[in-house]
């Protein structure tokens, strides 16, 4: 049944990969560059600000959508998001976004 969900080629399933590893590559980069180094209090809040910044460029877009799976996977994330993490939000937006797109279309 999860097969069916799936339909990647390999070429897609490669630049999937590349995509993770380029982007933990830049994680690594980062602290092996930082590690031995103090940061100030604004840059600390830059680095923390950061993830927040990439899910609101991705997330962005959903607000000038009509599709109603990714209206309604959008107000679950709000919703989810005003008493719970960063991570619990993205599961449920995600999820929302994944069941209702197979049961609408």
């Amino acid at each position: 049944m999860m097969g069916e969900w799936f339909h990647l080629t390999w070429v897609e399933f490669l630049a999937i990969l590349a995509m993770c590893a380029a982007t933990y590559s830049t994680r690594l980069l980062g602290w092996w560059l930082l590690k031995d180094r103090t940061l100030s209090p604004k840059v600390r809040a830059v680095l923390d600000a950061a993830p927040g910044c990439v899910l609101v460029a991705i997330a962005a877009p959903f607000f000038f959508t009509t599709n109603p799976v990714h209206l309604i996977a959008l107000v679950v994330a709000i919703a989810v998001s005003r008493k719970n993490g960063m991570a619990a939000t993205v599961l449920a937006a995600v999820g929302t976004a994944a069941v209702l797109g197979r049961m609408i279309g």
